[in-house]
């Protein structure tokens, strides 16, 4: 029986442990522009996994009782999400409190869980539930968010955006950068998209992602972009992507001139959507336009606002 219980553990251990290698990877992938699942998902399952795996090694090594051990691998687990949101930019991925809080959120649900297959309270099942509600709330809020916003962004095809709700701020990730909507200036409604430099990086700014929709009959891409300063960018980056993470020369690139207060931005798609190679970006599949500085330091800022396409 002894034998059994020990094999039992050693394949929960090893599940747990790929669990964490899978999640990795896919949370890489996600940060490099090839989400197979939403990051917020991905924190969850990991910091459950991980709490799973660091409460086993504990009870292997006769290690405290059973409550107290949990209680250690989730705050591990707390003190390891929040070490990582502070480390990775290192590989390139920008800070999020949320997924230090999704990867807590695992970790408790599955101390919770694990008490309930056990023989838990009636108290600790109905909090087990709580947990995995939250766990489940939290993974999946930016998610579906995400998904209202393609719907919305379909809905308002050709202008690509407008930033007039915060549903539009889930079109766009940032990079070194805080986003926020300006309600003191703007080119179309009533408010623009505001990008502050908050670290300093290399190509800070937004990317902006795309619902799939065909540019085909559309002839302009059109944008304005306000500076307020000598101190703001003195030109705006533009890229295109018509595949996942391209490299340099095999996807749309080009710098445009700002001066102070609106400008207006046009890029004709017939004959500058172009790799510097030559080959025209497809552009039936552009799957996001990315807006960054060369070179910025933390506090320098622009607003972007009507982003559409027109005949």
């Amino acid at each position: 029986m002894r034998g059994k219980s020990s094999s039992k553990t050693d394949r929960s251990s090893v599940a747990a442990v790929s669990v964490l290698v899978l999640t990795g990877i896919l949370r890489v992938l996600a940060g490099a522009g090839r989400p197979a699942v939403h990051h917020d998902v991905l924190h969850v399952v990991w910091g459950a996994a991980l709490a799973f795996l660091i409460q086993r090694v504990l009870e292997k090594r006769a290690c405290l009782a059973a409550n107290h051990r949990w209680v250690v691998a989730v705050a591990f687990t707390a003190v390891v999400g929040v070490l990582l949101e502070i480390i990775q930019p290192v590989w390139g991925l920008d800070r999020d409190p949320w997924d230090a809080v999704a990867s807590g959120a695992g970790a408790l649900a599955a101390w919770l869980w694990s008490g309930v297959r056990h023989g838990a309270s009636r108290i600790r099942a109905i909090a087990c539930l709580a947990a995995c509600a939250c766990a489940l709330i939290i993974g999946l809020a930016r998610p579906m968010l995400l998904i209202y916003g393609r719907h919305c962004q379909r809905k308002m095809f050709p202008l690509l955006a407008s930033f007039e709700h915060p549903v539009e701020l889930s079109f766009c990730s940032a990079r070194g950068a805080s986003l926020s909507l300006d309600r003191q200036r703007a080119v179309h409604g009533s408010s623009s998209l505001r990008v502050a430099v908050r670290e300093a990086v290399s190509y800070p700014g937004i990317t902006l992602g795309l619902s799939g929709l065909s540019w085909r009959g559309y002839r302009k891409l059109l944008f304005s972009v306000w500076v307020d300063s000598n101190a703001s960018p003195q030109a705006i980056e533009l890229r295109m992507d018509d595949r996942m993470s391209p490299p340099f020369a095999d996807r749309y690139q080009s710098s445009r001139p700002l001066a102070l207060g609106w400008n207006r931005i046009e890029v004709d798609i017939e004959k500058d959507l172009r790799t510097p190679q030559g080959r025209p970006l497809d552009t039936r599949h552009v799957n996001a336009i990315v807006f960054f500085l060369e070179t910025a330091a933390p506090g320098m800022s622009f607003c972007l606002d009507d982003i559409r396409l027109a005949p």
